[in-house]
């Protein structure tokens, strides 16, 4: 392991910032800050790609400026190896914790239902036993989310608010056949039937979400996003509540920050956002014929809830925390201990 402060400036005799550089020009992000975390995850994958293969010889700097070397074995790969393309390590998409000094802990890792353990009733359970042990504080970690189903984190927000709020000021949605389609396909096959006129028609006087299928192909249609009122909850949790967020924190997982920032509904703690509130989604999945390569396209762009769409940064911290190279090294999450110390002050 490297001691703290030390920086890699070669490997196999390449320039560690230049390699760096040009496999992150093979993510698609809209932060360079996300860019470089998820290229930091697959190294090695992208040093073989590039024919950079182990034993690494790595030249590196300490921080007293002493020059150093050491052979790193790593692992190998080739196109026939199932370590290629590994599965990705199974996770809970969120669980919940009471850390030392009475303080609650919900690490919120991917906006998607889990269905051994619906989010409905995670929440339920969470907040009741936030309620039961009279938590001091609640701590909602963000920093490793991808995003998913923004609905969910809609969810979230009405169990520590009853001020309104929104995720998104508007949505502008690019209609075509190929995403009508597709959209098609994501409907129950029993329910296919609801799609079509006159159906769309009726259903289109209680939600402009239809409108897509009525959409000429190439026609934008813009959605106005109203404010939702949370209603009355027992749960709700009127403690002191943070979240935490950082170049890992990304798509709807950012809606969610998003709100929580713009209508000051709890505490930000960390680093700006890897994902920006002004932003393209609802992703299109599609197939080339021949070479059969997934790939995917966003049909539309979303504005951050308090509509100013000339904010091209992330989400930004109310208090900007860092975890430090000596503090990751001894395992110390130093974003977290700031949120339990803004808890307890």
């Amino acid at each position: 392991m490297l001691m703290p402060g030390t920086r890699i400036l070669k490997i196999n005799g390449y320039s560690a910032d230049s390699i760096f550089i040009e496999f992150a020009k093979y993510h698609g992000a809209e932060r360079e800050d996300f860019k470089f975390k998820m290229v930091s995850g697959i190294f090695d994958v992208y040093l073989w790609l590039h024919n950079i293969n182990p034993p690494y010889e790595i030249i590196c700097q300490s921080k007293s400026d002493q020059i150093s070397s050491f052979k790193s074995e790593g692992r190998v790969l080739s196109f026939k190896s199932s370590e290629v393309i590994q599965p990705a390590p199974s996770f809970n998409n969120y669980s919940f914790e009471i850390l030392p000094e009475n303080i609650g802990y919900l690490n919120y890792r991917l906006m998607r239902n889990d269905k051994e353990n619906p989010f409905s009733e995670f929440l339920k359970n969470t907040f009741s036993e936030l309620k039961t042990k009279h938590a001091k504080g609640l701590i909602v970690d963000l920093r490793k989310n991808g995003g998913g189903n923004s609905d969910f984190g809609k969810e979230l927000l009405k169990y520590i608010t009853d001020k309104p709020f929104r995720t998104s000021a508007k949505k502008i949605w690019r209609s075509s056949t190929q995403y009508k389609k597709y959209m098609r396909k994501q409907i129950p096959w029993w329910a296919g039937w609801a799609t079509y006129p006159p159906v769309i028609w009726i259903a289109g006087l209680f939600t402009d979400e239809t409108g897509m299928f009525t959409a000429s192909d190439g026609e934008c249609i813009e959605l106005i996003r109203e404010e939702e009122i949370p209603g009355e909850n027992p749960l709700r949790f009127n403690g002191r509540v943070c979240f935490l967020i950082g170049p890992g924190t990304f798509s709807a997982a950012v809606d969610l920050a998003n709100a929580v920032g713009d209508y000051r509904l709890a505490e930000l703690i960390g680093e700006e956002t890897g994902g920006i509130p002004n932003s393209y989604g609802e992703v299109y999945n599609f197939v080339l014929p021949n070479t059969k390569i997934e790939g995917g396209i966003s049909s539309a762009y979303f504005v951050r809830a308090n509509g100013n769409e000339k904010n091209g940064h992330g989400v930004l911290p109310d208090i900007k925390v860092r975890q430090s190279a000596e503090d990751m090294a001894r395992n110390y999450d130093t974003v977290l201990e700031a949120a339990k110390k803004w808890i307890l002050k």
